[in-house]
């Protein structure tokens, strides 16, 4: 499945917010497929504190790919602009396998 956000802003409504990541990706245990196919066409995330971008809970060996697009975070005032692209994934979610049991 294909999902595109466009023009869209996240903004964390909480007085306390959390230090959670504001995109989330998870994995079932029995899953194979990587996951993915999610286009970021002027997203902006208004943060109130300083978090992870992204986050892959992974419970198989299947990684995110296939996404695109760009995003903007707002923080304190201050715009980080980012592109969304493989290199960006593989650094802020990267795949830790577990060695195979002998």
């Amino acid at each position: 499945m294909k999902i595109r956000f466009t023009n869209c802003t996240l903004a964390d409504p909480a007085e306390k917010p959390v230090a959670k990541a504001p995109i989330v990706f998870n994995s079932r245990k029995e899953q194979s497929d990587d996951i993915g196919g999610v286009e970021f066409a002027g997203l902006t995330i208004r943060e109130k504190t300083d978090r992870p971008l992204m986050k892959f809970y992974n419970a198989s060996r299947c990684r995110v790919r296939n996404l695109s697009g760009s995003l903007t975070v707002e923080l304190n005032g201050k715009r980080t602009d980012y592109v969304v692209d493989q290199a960006l994934v593989d650094r802020l979610m990267p795949v830790r396998t577990k060695p195979k049991k002998k």
